[in-house]
């Protein structure tokens, strides 16, 4: 049953890495692979609240606040 739920995760966290188009977006994968935002992932995480479906979308939406934030920093407002 967890493995099934980390296989969500993953494919619910990939589908960050694409824009609306479809296209791969490598600066996301990038911000995705730093140290800052893997612990700040993983500070997301409890055993407690993991099948609660509101911490979940609580969750995902902190992690898409976290990547539009960054590449507004990079980029500025024009970044989408």
């Amino acid at each position: 049953m967890a493995d099934a739920n980390n296989a969500d995760d993953v494919q619910a966290g990939d589908s960050d890495l694409y824009d609306e188009e479809g296209n791969f977006d490598e600066f996301t994968a990038k911000i995705k692979g730093s140290f800052s935002f893997k612990m700040k992932e993983s500070s997301l995480r409890s055993n407690a609240l993991d099948h609660n479906p509101i911490f979940q979308k609580l969750r995902s939406r902190l992690i898409k606040f976290h990547l539009l934030s960054e590449k507004y920093r990079k980029c500025g407002p024009t970044a989408k």
